[in-house]
C-alpha cells in the first residue's frame, strides 16, 4: 500500500504572512488539527507546519500576546516531505526517523498533493495486519485437506 492511497488530500494551507488569529480560527472552521505553511498560494510548496501545541508553547508558553504574531512566528519548519508512490512503510521509517507526526505528501516539483499522519499509518498497517490474518484463517479452515469427503 502507498501514501497516496491513504493520505488527506485536502490539506488546509496558509502563507507565513498570515496573522496567527486568521490561522487559529482556519484550523477551528476546518476542524483540523494542523494548518501547511506554504510559500505562496500559486505554488503549493509547504515551509512548514503549524499545530494547536505549536501555538500554545510559541504564544502561551513564552508569555507572548498573539495580536500581532505570524504564522511565521509559530510554525515549525521541522517537516518532512513523502513522494506519493512511497509504501507505507518506507514512509513510516522516514518520519521515525526525522521525528515529526505529519508527512507532506507532495509530487515530483515538490508541490502539496496532501499530507499524513504517523497515526493514519499505523492504524491503516493494524488494519491490514488483522485482515491478513483473518484471511489466512479462514484459507486455512478451508484447505481441501480439511474438508471431509465422502466417496
Amino acid at each position: 500500500m502507498f501514501v497516496r492511497d491513504i493520505m488527506n488530500q485536502c490539506s488546509v494551507v496558509c502563507t507565513e504572512d498570515m496573522p496567527l488569529e486568521k490561522v487559529y480560527k482556519l484550523m477551528q472552521d476546518n476542524n483540523c488539527d494542523h494548518i501547511t505553511v506554504v510559500e505562496n498560494y500559486a505554488h503549493h510548496t509547504p515551509i512548514g507546519i503549524i499545530t494547536e501545541h505549536d501555538i500554545c508553547i510559541q504564544v502561551v508558553g513564552r508569555g507572548r500576546n498573539p495580536r500581532g504574531l505570524t504564522a511565521a512566528n509559530v510554525m515549525n519548519t521541522n517537516i518532512t516531505r513523502a513522494l506519493a508512490t512511497l509504501t507505507l512503510t518506507d514512509c513510516a521509517l522516514l518520519m521515525e526517523e526525522t521525528a515529526v507526526k505529519h508527512a507532506f505528501v507532495v509530487d515530483e516539483n515538490g508541490t502539496l498533493r496532501g499530507t499524513v499522519r504517523d497515526e493514519d499509518i499505523r492504524l491503516t498497517k493494524n488494519k491490514l495486519h488483522i485482515e491478513d490474518l483473518a484471511s489466512r484463517v479462514v484459507a486455512r479452515e478451508y484447505r481441501p485437506s480439511y474438508v471431509n469427503r465422502i466417496f
